[in-house]
């Protein structure tokens, strides 16, 4: 094999290896941010009284409509308060 295509292999899993490293600490860096805000029921944290297993789901929940779905935060405000909506007329 010549010594270039080695080279050239090393550099490409280097470089691939440089942009996960990268996209990891951005992801990690903008949840924590999210974690970070007031909570206003899309932002930041449930109080703490709040059981850990559903503060889990909630984060999984958000993080899943923000970043999936590419929704902003006033976007699942307004989905919530809809959804919220059409429940009590159901009542």
């Amino acid at each position: 094999m010549p010594s270039g295509k080695k080279t050239d292999s090393t550099s490409a899993q280097k470089n691939f290896e440089e942009n996960v490293d990268r996209w990891v600490q951005e992801s990690a860096s903008a949840l924590r941010g999210r974690d970070d805000q007031p909570y206003d029921g899309v932002l930041g944290t449930p109080p703490e009284w709040f059981p850990e297993n559903f503060q889990r789901e909630f984060k999984g929940a958000r993080n899943r409509l923000l970043d999936a779905i590419g929704y902003t935060p006033n976007q699942v405000r307004d989905l919530v308060a809809t959804e919220f909506r059409r429940d009590r007329k159901a009542i």
